[in-house]
């Protein structure tokens, strides 16, 4: 059972973040599937999974919000050349050489 969802934009720079989260959740578009989802336990839930993340039609869904999650993160940015990333070197990411 999904409780709720959400969707953050990770960073892309080295070291690390704490990132807050609004949650929310969809709801039924009548009230016979509130209703009908209340008796069986079974509250609304996206189909797709990643539709929370998607930039398009989130302005049609109903939803109701459900608090913040803090995430701690922590970003590593060794080898991403390998990958076919260019990640910005920072001065204080450099070594000095004395």
């Amino acid at each position: 059972m999904v409780l709720g969802y959400g969707s953050v934009h990770l960073p892309t720079v080295a070291g690390a973040h704490t990132l807050k989260m609004r949650m929310f959740r969809p709801l039924s578009s009548s009230m016979f599937q509130t209703f009908f989802g209340w008796a069986n336990a079974n509250p609304p839930e996206y189909i797709d999974a990643k539709r929370p993340a998607m930039p398009t039609g989130r302005e049609v869904t109903r939803v109701e919000s459900k608090g913040v999650v803090t995430l701690k993160v922590n970003c590593v940015t060794r080898n991403m050349r390998q990958f076919g990333y260019s990640a910005p070197v920072h001065a204080a990411a450099t070594p000095h050489h004395f």
